[in-house]
């Protein structure tokens, strides 16, 4: 019974890191198409980073220093939701109720995204340029090397 908790575990670690790559990147896309164009937002000084594991680090130190790992990824699980609606929110008003597009409150939701997805990583013991690889293999595997829409439609599920 040990083997097969420890088997299930594992599995649900993959399915969380995937769920995490997935988020981060279709979070990323509707960022750069949002914001193609646009002028980029001013980084205040000494807050430049230039990698996914620089930034988990700094972020972890903002996190509510948890006992329990496996809190981590609960946090990270119940937030990212929450700040996925937030997002939501914001293109919903922009898209449905006339409000001007709201790029600075997409940012700083798209960073919270970002922050929770740190705690997840953490959680589950990998670093966040981990999480990011193995979606970019997944989806390399899934399009090859460019999007395809016959691809997605035809895609073969695991």
């Amino acid at each position: 019974m040990k083997n097969c908790l420890t088997v299930c575990q594992i599995r649900m670690n993959e399915l969380i890191i995937i769920f995490i790559g997935v988020n981060l990147i279709l979070i990323i896309t509707i960022a750069t198409k949002v914001f193609l164009g646009k002028n980029q937002l001013k980084i205040s000084k000494g807050a430049e980073m230039n990698t996914f594991h620089e930034y988990q680090k700094e972020a972890i130190k903002t996190s509510n220093k948890m006992t329990e790992k496996e809190h981590y990824v609960l946090n990270g699980i119940l937030g990212l939701n929450g700040e996925s609606g937030e997002l939501a929110d914001v293109l919903k008003k922009h898209l449905f109720q006339g409000h001007e597009l709201d790029q600075e409150k997409l940012i700083e939701e798209l960073g919270d995204v970002l922050w929770y997805c740190a705690l997840m990583a953490h959680g589950l013991g990998f670093d966040l340029s981990d999480v990011a690889h193995k979606n970019i293999l997944k989806l390399r595997k899934r399009y090859g090397e460019k999007f395809s829409v016959d691809k997605s439609i035809n895609r073969k599920e695991k």
